[in-house]
């Protein structure tokens, strides 16, 4: 699995910052693009890149972005 065009698409495309700028402890809540429209883009790209469904509750549940990766991690290994 590889989550670097996941992190960079959600940089530039969801949160709108710098590539390179989340790291694992970001919360998300701090991120000033954070809100339902950028939950329902993770939603669709985690779809997109992993065939991967979260609901949007799952991803609202999450607080920092490492919190966000390992649901995808979940999904993917059937966790």
């Amino acid at each position: 699995m590889d989550f670097k065009n996941f992190v960079r698409e959600f940089e530039e495309n969801v949160v709108m910052v710098a590539e390179g700028t989340l790291e694992m402890s970001t919360v998300l809540e701090n991120l000033e693009d954070w809100d339902s429209l950028a939950v329902v883009s993770t939603m669709a790209i985690a779809d997109n890149m992993f065939g991967v469904q979260l609901d949007g509750e799952e991803i609202v549940s999450c607080t920092t972005f490492g919190e966000l990766i390992d649901k995808v991690k979940n999904q993917l290994s059937g966790a």
